[in-house]
């Protein structure tokens, strides 16, 4: 009968919760940045039916996809609820997974023949294991002592050698 068990039950009624706009409004309010929340426009606000999260971390885990409207332009907020009693130094690899995952759902969903500007996607972690959160938080953080080389490659540009100038 192990199989018929339900997996945090409480999954289920988070994401039906979600789909009543006041509760999602009222949850959005109380964990965003207040920058982002001046800037949200709460009547926008649509949960997408989709899960993004790997097969292998599904009993451990649950998500919520909010497209929304950010400054006059259409965006994401992407909930995780982790249900581990352990913190998976990997998160951030994970979430960079799941936004990837989330643009290519975006594009396939956008019938526009111009699919840019990609969205912003806002990644939102709601952790419920029994310590403090000390593990990494952002993608660079697990190159180790290289660190500070990978931010700056995340956050500028590539590097390109444009054969048409050469």
């Amino acid at each position: 009968m192990t199989g018929n068990r339900i997996h945090n039950p409480s999954d289920k009624f988070f994401r039906a919760s979600m789909h009543h706009p006041e509760v999602a409004h009222e949850f959005l309010t109380a964990h965003l940045p207040a920058d982002i929340i001046d800037k949200m426009d709460f009547k926008s606000i649509e949960i997408c039916p989709n899960t993004f999260i790997d097969e292998e971390l599904k009993l451990t885990q649950s998500d919520v996809l909010v497209k929304c409207v950010i400054a006059g332009k259409e965006c994401y907020i992407y909930i995780l609820a982790e249900h581990q009693s352990t913190q998976d130094q990997l998160m951030p690899f994970r979430l960079v997974k799941y936004i990837v995952k989330i643009w290519d759902y975006h594009l396939t969903k956008t019938e526009k023949k111009i699919k840019l500007p990609l969205p912003v996607i806002f990644p939102l972690v709601f952790y419920t294991g029994g310590n403090i959160y000390k593990g990494s938080r952002a993608i660079w953080e697990l190159c180790g002592h290289q660190s500070e080389l990978m931010q700056r490659l995340w956050c500028e540009p590539f590097h390109l050698i444009d054969v048409n100038t050469i």
